[in-house]
């Protein structure tokens, strides 16, 4: 595996030869969990993601976000931006989402009362549109960070790699795990999809 390869996924500083040299020749998979081991984020252009913690896990999960739900063969530019936004923001995304997360909620329990009465029909649409507005928010603050961290120096199928990553090692298990069976620690299914797609591409 090439210094080159290995700055671009982790957040690795070139002038640390030491650290470069150690993970100089091992996989992607290795080099990885190594560096997510000991603390080391992983670059998306100028933006870093912090080693998974399991805050991020409902944030993701709020915004319904295919990182988590097994659908990324159908990833959007949006889907992208706002995974990264929350996973690199972390703590600092939590009132946006959760916001929209409460409203959801709020939504999904009036509609059954709401379609059986003309005047509360009328106030659920509106929330509906206030929500609405909450998602462009959203999603004008994750463009803004794309822009502004990202830019042109990374393309969203790289920057969906280098998440899936990210949280593959820290949801998936680490591969110098033993498992059961003498194989390698068993992969939990969330993630597991792209696991081998991931691989192939380091």
């Amino acid at each position: 595996m090439s210094n080159k390869t290995i700055e671009k996924l982790q957040n690795i500083p070139s002038d640390d030869p030491e650290i470069l040299e150690a993970l100089e020749g091992t996989s992607a998979e290795i080099a990885s969990e190594t560096a997510a081991g000991f603390g080391i984020g992983y670059s998306v252009g100028n933006a870093v993601i912090p080693p998974i913690t399991l805050g991020v896990l409902p944030l993701l999960d709020s915004i319904d976000s295919p990182f988590l739900d097994g659908s990324l063969g159908r990833l959007s530019a949006s889907d992208i931006m706002r995974a990264l936004y929350v996973l690199a923001k972390g703590y600092e995304a939590c009132e946006p989402v959760m916001g929209i997360a409460r409203r959801k909620a709020s939504l999904h329990a009036e509609r059954e009362f709401a379609s059986k009465d003309p005047e509360l029909y009328e106030r659920y649409l509106k929330r509906l549109d206030d929500l609405e507005k909450e998602w462009m928010l959203f999603d004008a603050d994750a463009a803004d960070f794309w822009d502004n961290e990202v830019g042109n120096s990374c393309g969203l199928q790289e920057a969906s790699e280098t998440m899936f990553l990210a949280l593959k090692d820290a949801l998936c298990g680490l591969s110098a795990i033993p498992g059961n069976g003498g194989g390698k620690k068993k992969r939990a299914s969330i993630l597991n999809g792209r696991q081998d797609s991931a691989k192939r591409r380091s």
